[in-house]
């Protein structure tokens, strides 16, 4: 359907794809459409509004507009009520094809941004058209290229153009590709990528993937320093991301042994919310099996920066994943020359089991950008948080030389934050490990521990948790078996355009630091650069992440003069 109105009420038409009726009334030119047959109410029907037009003219026989002049068209979907507003000099639309064309200078404005070009194509029956030497501005990218195309899947696709998250007129980063398939959302799909840091030409890749929800690791080879591998060059690629499923590729190459690393897969079975990220909870968790539950709730930490695992995730989830490891280091607070190969490890993990998604009209959750007052907020929709994991998997350990088949199941629980005051809060937590292996055994863990943060600034944080661990039972392997009885950990970190932490682990039972961390970062509008040591491992890593994009920064496009109305 189209409705054609004319401001002061001096002219107004209504047309749907089937009938046809002039309305010259004043009063009703803002009127509701004309009446439909049964047949029209039972099938939705696009509308088409024009809002304003210097000149207008509509031919009853076959139902199409033409309009010029500053014209302001309005499309609603009938899908989902979604509204475009069309800018544009010259504007006609075939009723008969469901074809929309606009020449001359074009501002399109979607619910997920603002499209500029020369020229349109638009069929509002199959979702689909293009725009030529478009401009794309959004609250979470920017684009710009010879043509941009609407498919009808929501989808965007760009060729020959650029794409960056940062919103500067000179970008911290930049991609240029031959071809860029957006998802609003969702991921970025680019193909024949080169990569740019401001105007330093980095490095050329086939394809890469972006996350809206997570950011993107180095695009680029690092190179890093641990006791285990010597200098080694860590590469990252992410072949499959999406909404529910990731595919990780990560190696080290080294002079020491055959590339070490892991592949993992991860995909969602259940309960998962509508824009959550894509899962990506396992590897972490898999290099260091002992890691206390309020290492996983707090802000991020230097490290998993270094890791790029910096998305705090609470929805709901089930996922089911997959993992192949060789000669994998693992963190140990006991031993520090410890590595893992898994022939696979396959398991199920349930996250947030007693909580419910937020709802669709909550604010986004800034917090991945590591603001140090997450520590004081609360996870929505959930009494608390509990977790489980069950997995099986053939693993061997070196040097000891110990394999066997292992099933383990993990449960965690941590409470709310307890707020004492505006600015310092407390948490309690426990998690417990259950092994049973091949050889026979079995061996558990339960490890109750608290945390209170401080946080003086919203960038700063100070940060005191302590946790027991008592084990019962026999293992074959040293990498999961308690290693410290009385573990206590303080942390510092200061945020901003320049960010640093420090780290202190300290063993109480022998009074005695076991490990320190120290990392200083650059932050820029869209990408994080920095490096950071441990002390324990003597692992040196340089840090180059692309940061998720976020809608808390205002992005404004200037309306052309030539569309102004």
């Amino acid at each position: 359907m189209i409705r054609l109105n004319r401001p002061g009420g001096r002219m107004c038409a209504v047309l749907s794809l089937s009938a046809l009726a002039i309305l010259t009334s004043p009063s009703l030119c803002t009127a509701q459409p004309a009446k439909s047959t049964p047949t029209e109410t039972a099938a939705p029907r696009a509308e088409i509004v024009v809002e304003h037009a210097s000149h207008l003219h509509q031919d009853l026989v076959t139902g199409s507009v033409t309009a010029t002049g500053n014209v302001v068209v309005e499309f609603t979907d009938p899908t989902d009520n979604s509204i475009t507003t069309l800018t544009t000099p010259d504007f006609a639309y075939n009723a008969v094809t469901g074809i929309a064309t606009s020449v001359g200078p074009v501002r399109i404005q979607r619910s997920e941004g603002t499209f500029l070009g020369d020229h349109m194509v638009y069929n509002v029956k199959t979702r689909e058209g293009s725009v030529d030497n478009a401009i794309v501005e959004t609250d979470y990218f920017r684009m710009r290229g010879k043509k941009i195309t609407a498919k009808a899947d929501g989808s965007y696709e760009l060729f020959d153009g650029t794409f960056t998250t940062c919103i500067h007129a000179h970008p911290d980063y930049l991609v240029k590709a031959h071809t860029l398939t957006v998802t609003p959302g969702k991921v970025i799909l680019a193909r024949d990528v080169t990569f740019y840091a401001g105007s330093t030409r980095l490095i050329t890749l086939p394809s890469y993937k972006i996350s809206l929800h997570s950011g993107g690791g180095a695009p680029t080879p690092l190179p890093g320093y641990n006791t285990t591998d010597g200098i080694f060059v860590q590469v990252h690629r992410t072949p499959i991301l999406n909404q529910h499923q990731n595919l990780d590729l990560n190696l080290r190459l080294n002079f020491r042994h055959l590339p070490t690393g892991d592949i993992s897969y991860e995909q969602d079975i259940a309960g998962t919310a509508k824009d959550i990220a894509p899962p990506s909870d396992l590897l972490y968790g898999a290099n260091n099996p002992l890691r206390s539950t309020m290492s996983e709730l707090n802000p991020p930490i230097y490290s998993d920066y270094a890791a790029n695992d910096f998305n705090l995730q609470f929805s709901p989830r089930t996922t089911a994943y997959a993992l192949i490891q060789n000669r994998e280091y693992v963190y140990n607070r006991s031993y520090n020359n410890l590595v893992i190969s898994r022939f696979p490890e396959v398991g199920i993990r349930v996250s947030n089991i007693l909580g419910h998604n937020p709802p669709a009209s909550a604010p986004p959750d800034t917090r991945i950008l590591g603001s140090a007052e997450g520590a004081l907020q609360r996870i929505p929709g959930a009494p608390l948080l509990l977790n489980a994991r069950a997995s099986f998997g053939y693993l061997r350990e070196d040097p000891t030389g110990a394999q066997a088949g292992r099933l383990a199941l993990r449960l965690r629980a941590a409470s709310q934050p307890f707020l004492i005051g505006r600015r310092i809060s407390f948490r309690v937590a426990a998690t417990g490990w259950l092994n049973m292996y091949t050889t026979g055994s079995i061996y558990n863990i339960l490890s109750p521990e608290a945390e209170i943060d401080y946080v003086p600034t919203r960038t700063s944080r100070f940060a005191a948790a302590y946790r027991y661990l008592s084990a019962a039972g026999r293992t074959p392997f040293l990498f999961d078996r308690r290693d410290v009885r009385n573990d206590l950990r303080l942390m510092y970190q200061v945020g901003g355009p320049w960010a640093f932490g420090i780290q202190s682990f300290i063993d109480l039972d022998h009074s005695r630091a076991y490990d320190g961390e120290l990392a200083v970062l650059r932050n820029f509008d869209c990408m994080q650069v920095g490096i950071s040591y441990r002390l324990r491992s003597k692992q040196i890593n340089l840090i180059f992440n692309l940061l998720p994009p976020t809608a808390a920064r205002e992005r404004q496009l200037p309306i052309p003069e030539s569309v102004k109305r």
